[in-house]
C-alpha cells in the first residue's frame, strides 16, 4: 500500500512580495511597499489560518511579516 504524504509548503508575505515586485519591475510597473502588501492581506485573510510575526529590519525599523 503506497502512504500518501500531505506537506505543507509555506511562503513568507516579505517572500511573496519579492516574487511580486520581480515580475512588476519586469512589466515596467512600481514596487508594492510591504505596508501596503501587508494591508492587503491582512483584508482577504481575516479570520483564515496564518501567523503573524514581528521582524527587526538592518535599518533597526520593525516589519511584519505573515
Amino acid at each position: 500500500m503506497n502512504m500518501l504524504s500531505t506537506a505543507t509548503q509555506t511562503m513568507s508575505s516579505r517572500a511573496l512580495l519579492d516574487v511580486i515586485n520581480n515580475a512588476r519591475a519586469q512589466n515596467n510597473e512600481p514596487e508594492i511597499r510591504l505596508n501596503k502588501f501587508n494591508e492587503k492581506i491582512e483584508d482577504e485573510l481575516d479570520g483564515d489560518y496564518c501567523t503573524k510575526s514581528v521582524v527587526q529590519n538592518p535599518n533597526n525599523t520593525e516589519s511584519t511579516i505573515y
